[in-house]
């Protein structure tokens, strides 16, 4: 994560008097996978419709029930959450690389991919434990269907929550992209 507070706060200095960047356009799949961006997206909806799904099984009369207008309130923070994550991925990528030699426009992509890789894994890790979360809440209703099928669910989407927040943070920083650059061009 210090490679996201370093992105996030760190201003790129220029050297040179006059301003130069890579004019090289940068895409999101260019840093991380489309399969974990369509990971984070698919969890997002499945933890809003998870949630959806607490108020809709049976829960034991001593159980206090949550109103509809919460569990709607909770699944638009988890679908916003998943949201906001894609976004401030994108914005990462996106930022100005005011350089045009070789080396440290390899370095500014190996600080890029390491913060978007710190957020995807951090962001994936707390999609998955909430999914696991979810699960344990409609396991709880005590209909044994649901006992078996979203009980080992629960156990299933902890340890790929372990998995997201230990691996993914911990990928090489390839970027999948070629590497031509102009001078002379003002910053993007």
């Amino acid at each position: 994560m210090g490679a996201l507070c370093a992105e996030l706060t760190v201003a790129r200095r220029v050297e040179s008097a006059s301003r130069s960047a890579s004019l090289v356009p940068r895409a999101l799949a260019d840093y991380l996978p489309r399969r974990l961006v369509s990971e984070q997206r698919a969890l997002g909806c499945a933890v809003a419709l998870g949630v959806l799904a607490l108020g809709a099984v049976p829960y034991e009369p001593s159980v206090t029930r949550p109103t509809w207008l919460g569990l709607l309130t909770l699944a638009c923070v988890f679908a916003g959450f998943a949201v906001v994550l894609e976004a401030l991925e994108r914005w990462l990528v996106r930022r100005p690389q005011p350089f045009t030699e070789a080396s440290r426009v390899a370095a500014d992509d190996a600080i890029r991919a390491q913060s978007v890789h710190a957020l995807a894994g951090s962001g994936l890790a707390l999609l998955w434990i909430s999914l696991s979360g979810v699960s344990v809440g409609i396991a709880a209703s005590g209909v044994s269907l649901l006992i078996w099928t979203t009980g080992p669910l629960a156990a299933i989407a902890f340890a790929l929550s372990i998995r997201a927040a230990m691996e993914i943070a911990d990928r090489p920083w390839r970027v999948r992209r070629p590497i031509a650059h102009s001078a002379g061009a003002a910053p993007t």
